[in-house]
């Protein structure tokens, strides 16, 4: 009965002060301001684009679209091996859509993929079902884009025999070898 008292008696309590107006003290002395910070670390600003918009360029051959390196356009090893390369091509009667390659094309009625090799680069066209293209035309092109977007850290990824808890914050970092 004693121990009902009490915490009946500490609710109480607690309710009341909760209740109560308190005044507020005086406000204290303002502390320093901080020093800034250092400045981070740059992100990556090489990503490069390329907009084809000649005919010549973005004409469809039987089923592809290949486009040679020259001086102009180039796309570095490091960029194939480690990179990011994105290709959107535009239709001239959508013009306002992009369609990535490789994707279902412009109404669904064919599939792009896309082809890289040391020396050019080529967009294929499909069937939607990946079989090779049957149609007979396919819709004119009015600009291709390709980006490029180097990478800044590559991380190999190679089959190790740790066992790694990856929901482990540190052990994650300490397994990437990443700082805190």
């Amino acid at each position: 009965m004693k121990k009902i008292l009490t915490v009946s008696t500490m609710v109480l309590l607690a309710m009341t002060m909760m209740f109560c107006e308190q005044e507020e003290g005086p406000r204290g002395v303002p502390g320093a301001d901080g020093k800034d910070g250092a400045d981070g670390k740059d992100g990556n600003a090489n990503v490069i684009t390329y907009l084809f918009t000649d005919s010549l360029d973005i004409a469809w051959g039987s089923n592809s679209i290949t486009i040679y390196y020259d001086t102009n356009f180039t796309i570095p090893d490091s960029i194939i091996e480690e990179g990011v390369i994105l290709v959107y091509t535009k239709v001239k009667s959508a013009t306002v859509m992009w369609y990535p390659v490789p994707g279902l094309g412009y109404n669904g009625l064919y599939v792009t993929r896309l082809f890289i090799r040391g020396d050019m680069i080529q967009i294929r066209a499909y069937d939607p079902d990946g079989s090779l293209w049957s149609g007979s035309t396919l819709p004119e092109l009015s600009a291709i884009k390709i980006i490029l977007i180097p990478s800044s850290t590559v991380i190999n990824m190679k089959k190790s025999g740790a066992n790694i808890d990856f929901e482990d914050y540190e052990a994650t970092m300490d397994y990437f070898k990443l700082k805190r």
